[in-house]
């Protein structure tokens, strides 16, 4: 693959990745400030319906299918997404419980943080290229 290819790649991931942060942060706080929602839950819905969000634009836009059949493909992205659900989480819960930072700090470095795993895994586990 040409090293352009790659740049744009990049670029259109880091477009996606903005539309699930801002569904992501927006449902958090939705669930936090004005449900009551401990954090961690609104965090894991939040996150949780972003992920949906994130497979179709990276299925149709980011990334090419083809590595595996549609079902094994979204069989190893909902892998990929349970660990970075997973990180993430841990991330709130040191930076909150532990580090004392701000909530809404925190989950802003939480995202920054998982979204380079995000990247990586996706680009080299579940879909071709």
């Amino acid at each position: 693959m040409p090293q352009g290819t790659d740049y744009a790649q990049i670029i259109r991931f880091a477009v996606a990745g903005a539309i699930g942060a801002g569904i992501e942060m927006g449902l958090f706080f939705f669930f936090v400030d004005f449900t009551g929602l401990h954090y961690l839950t609104g965090n894991f819905i939040a996150i949780s319906v972003a992920l949906l969000v994130n497979y179709i634009i990276s299925q149709r836009w980011v990334f090419e299918s083809g590595r595996y059949s549609k079902g094994k493909e979204f069989g190893f992205f909902v892998a990929v997404s349970v660990v970075a659900l997973m990180l993430n989480q841990l991330l709130m819960w040191v930076m909150i419980d532990n580090m004392e930072l701000h909530m809404k700090l925190s989950k802003i470095l939480a995202i920054g943080m998982v979204a380079v795993y995000n990247y990586s895994a996706k680009k080299f586990f579940v879909f071709k290229g």
